[in-house]
């Protein structure tokens, strides 16, 4: 009587969890950046393979093998629709010409500078792209010994929003210039990195929940940019605001670029934000892109103190 009493409300249990997320799903394919709920549900919809792959638990427990069945199916349409399944790229040449970026939002100025290079010193990239960042912030990295790391930069300060953009490389930047249509300042530059000249952008996107307009009109502005540099080595890395599933940044990332988080990491482990100040990241927010004749080596999140946000670093090759 117990069992099977335990059994049904496990049963509902299942049930009533894959409707919720089955509709979830649904929601996001047909209107995934028209509202606000819809925004957040499409950055959160990576989870969803995760709430149904313990569903399926759940209905295999209860012996309830249609609502598996069915939760094993969501598992698997909505894995591959927001690419939470790592690619495994293939295996690099030991004699390809690699590049490291790091990428960081400094949050308004307030990333600590210790940590900031500290995960920068452990990382060791070839560029580093900063965004929220402002004279103050800056002098402190300067100090704690950025600029002897990274004797070459370029940078911008808007005043108007107070979030200024870097761009910090071991070797020389050329033709810096800023992206026009950027609500805040979006950077960049080349630079050549063991032979191979590679055009580095750093990134920094409106939040959709303050503007999305604004949101929109920033990453139009970066998929002209990256129109633009067809056929370039070219790697984008920041804050973009967005995920998988979003509709601006999808038309960015579909111009001939890959994810790098996607491509070495499980959906769960490319969570960026947010970081402070409960240590509990949920959204993937931060992304290297990269032109898709790279091949990622790996992709790291690092957790700096004083930011809402994990920097990311991408390893990559050329083979």
């Amino acid at each position: 009587m117990v069992n099977s009493l335990r059994r049904r409300i496990l049963r509902a249990t299942a049930l009533a969890a894959l409707i919720v997320l089955a509709g979830w799903f649904i929601f996001t394919q047909v209107n995934n950046d028209g509202s606000t709920p819809a925004i957040l549900a499409t950055a959160l919809a990576p989870w969803i393979p995760v709430g149904a792959a313990v569903t399926a638990v759940v209905a295999l427990i209860a012996r309830a093998r249609l609502y598996a069945a069915l939760s094993l199916v969501l598992v698997l349409f909505a894995g591959i629709t927001f690419a939470v399944f790592p690619q495994w790229p293939a295996a690099i040449p030991a004699d390809a010409p690699r590049i490291t970026v790091f990428a960081l939002n400094a949050y308004v100025q307030s990333a600590d500078a210790t940590s900031v290079i500290d995960a920068i010193r452990d990382a060791d990239p070839d560029v580093v792209m900063l965004s929220e960042m402002g004279d103050i912030n800056r002098a402190a990295y300067i100090e704690a010994g950025l600029a002897e790391m990274y004797p070459y930069s370029y940078f911008v300060d808007d005043e108007l929003w107070l979030s200024g953009g870097d761009i910090w490389s071991k070797t020389p930047l050329a033709n810096p210039r800023r992206i026009e249509g950027g609500t805040f300042p979006l950077l960049a530059a080349e630079t050549t990195v063991n032979g191979v000249t590679v055009t580095v952008v750093s990134s920094h996107m409106y939040s959709p929940l303050s503007n999305r307009d604004r949101w929109r009109a920033d990453h139009l502005a970066l998929g002209d940019f990256v129109a633009s540099m067809a056929g370039s080595n070219l790697i984008i890395g920041g804050d973009f605001n967005a995920s998988r599933g979003h509709g601006p940044f999808d038309s960015v990332r579909n111009a001939g670029l890959i994810d790098a988080a996607e491509q070495t990491l499980w959906g769960f482990q490319r969570t960026s934000w947010p970081h402070e100040p409960v240590p509990l990241p949920v959204l993937t927010l931060d992304h290297v892109l990269a032109s898709d004749n790279f091949v990622v080596e790996s992709t790291e999140f690092y957790e700096v103190a004083g930011t809402d946000h994990r920097a990311i670093v991408a390893r990559l090759a050329l083979p």
